[in-house]
């Protein structure tokens, strides 16, 4: 059971606040969620549950986004090896904090690791919101279960079950919807731009100043008796020679 949640291992993974990132990422996905339960919940005439209705459409969304994540997962664990891509996060550091042997040690991630994290959690999150959605979106075709919820809460109040958890069940849905927008804007933004940046190298300045005298390399027959004669010029270059017979 464990292996089969393992993918949501990425909700604990911390950031540079020691925050995790299911923390992290609460705020947005909860206004996000607001914002779209919000016209449901006040137009009693929107299609949320029913056929054709929002869900049902975010049923074939989803389905279609785990292909794109589970193929962004195979690119990003197959790339080449030995890169930057290997090293760990130096800005906006990920943590993952494991027990080992009774003690609690924070490991930092490389990019390949986080996005192979983010992706396998986003992957994960699409197939159980496409098999959720389509079970909830036939459950609440039947006649029975409305019968059901159509019961008032108390018999002196006019108040059913529907009224209080319809509004409840419509944020309750929107909350991983948004949190599946949220962390892909986080996917998308690697994929564009963190995943291929490379450190910057530093490289010598090349001169392209001759050798000074000091340092130019000695040739074969160079000398204090060496002549060199341009016959074709007529010039003739002769360099000291030390004098003889003194």
């Amino acid at each position: 059971m464990a292996l089969m949640l393992y993918p949501l291992r990425y909700l604990t993974l911390q950031d540079e606040k020691t925050r995790s990132l299911g923390r992290r990422d609460a705020p947005a996905t909860l206004l996000l969620a607001a914002l779209i339960a919000l016209p449901f919940t006040w137009l009693p005439d929107a299609n949320f549950l029913g056929v054709g209705g929002f869900l049902a459409s975010m049923s074939g969304l989803a389905s279609a986004l785990a292909g794109f994540y589970v193929a962004a997962l195979v690119a990003a664990a197959t790339l080449a090896r030995g890169s930057d891509l290997d090293s760990p996060i130096q800005v906006g550091k990920i943590i993952r904090v494991e027990t080992v042997e009774g003690v609690r040690e924070r490991q930092p991630l490389s990019r390949r690791e986080y996005v192979c994290a983010l992706f396998g959690y986003l992957s994960f999150l699409s197939f159980g919101l496409s098999i959720g959605i389509n079970v909830i979106v036939a459950l609440a075709a039947s006649k029975y279960l409305g019968q059901l919820i159509e019961v008032r809460i108390f018999d002196t109040s006019t108040v059913t079950f529907a009224q209080v958890l319809s509004p409840a069940l419509k944020i309750a849905l929107t909350v991983p919807i948004a949190h599946l927008f949220v962390v892909t804007t986080y996917g998308l933004y690697y994929l564009i731009k963190r995943l291929y940046e490379q450190k910057p190298k530093v490289k010598s300045p090349v001169s392209n100043e001759p050798p000074s005298a000091e340092r130019r390399p000695r040739r074969a027959g160079d000398g204090p008796q060496r002549r060199v004669a341009q016959a074709d010029a007529g010039v003739t270059v002769q360099f000291d020679s030390p004098s003889k017979g003194l």
